[in-house]
């Protein structure tokens, strides 16, 4: 199993790409051990091609592709090769070097490596703890914060989606397995509405239920739903 993780893409900028990379490395490393899942992690730094490919009317796909992708791929599997959780490319280790120790996190030399359709050798990096737990300690500020975002104009729809799915509609009895539809004309705002409702029903931690969207101009949005109900 292979997973990519990329920062820096369209939209998303932040002043350094590198340091976020490799924290969430870690972290994501930490996670799997506690599931008992053993993993290693490659991070690279630079350009790469980041978008749609294919024909959107007919299968397209968002895709990243490119060297760094690849030569993180590489690392990955050659760290599991040298016994050492992460490598980081030269690059990406000069990024992240200056904010690694405001985390108590380390990079160290892990010497050199040669990489497949890579002209001679490259120097790559390791990391280590300067203070024991930083990797763990790091997981709480790293946490998306769990506050329920505010849209403007749409009170009414929220609160009655809430009143709905909490039950204080007094439309169904406790315990049920609520459904909802969302409908409208493209672009009004669908998608943010049952996003801010779902970040909100898991603050307060409510009961089962589902929310399906669709656009008021074809039933093919809610064909699957028909044929259940």
């Amino acid at each position: 199993l292979a997973m990519i993780f990329v920062f820096g893409l369209p939209g998303y900028r932040r002043n350094s790409q590198q340091t976020p990379a490799i924290l969430a490395a870690g972290k994501v490393l930490d996670r799997m051990v506690a599931a008992g899942v053993p993993g290693t992690a490659g991070v690279s730094s630079g350009m790469c091609f980041c978008g749609i490919i294919g024909k959107p009317d007919i299968r397209c796909e968002y895709a990243v592709m490119g060297d760094v992708v690849n030569t993180a791929a590489r690392l990955a599997v050659a760290a599991a090769a040298r016994g050492v959780r992460l490598l980081c490319t030269d690059v990406a280790a000069q990024g992240a070097r200056s904010d690694l120790g405001n985390h108590g996190l380390s990079l160290s030399p892990a010497g050199e490596i040669k990489l497949k359709g890579k002209v001679g050798v490259a120097g790559v990096f390791t990391i280590h703890e300067i203070t024991p737990g930083a990797l763990r300690g790091r997981r709480a500020s790293l946490e998306r914060p769990r506050t329920a975002p505010s849209i403007t104009g749409r009170d009414e729809e929220l609160g009655a989606l809430t009143r709905l799915l909490s039950g204080e509609s007094g439309l169904h009895g406790s315990g049920a397995l609520v459904v909802a539809v969302v409908e409208g004309q493209p672009g009004v705002g669908k998608s943010a509405v049952v996003n801010a409702l779902a970040q909100g029903q898991v603050l307060t931690g409510t009961r089962r239920w589902v929310v399906i969207k669709g656009s008021s101009e074809g039933g093919a949005a809610f064909l699957v739903c028909r044929n259940i109900l």
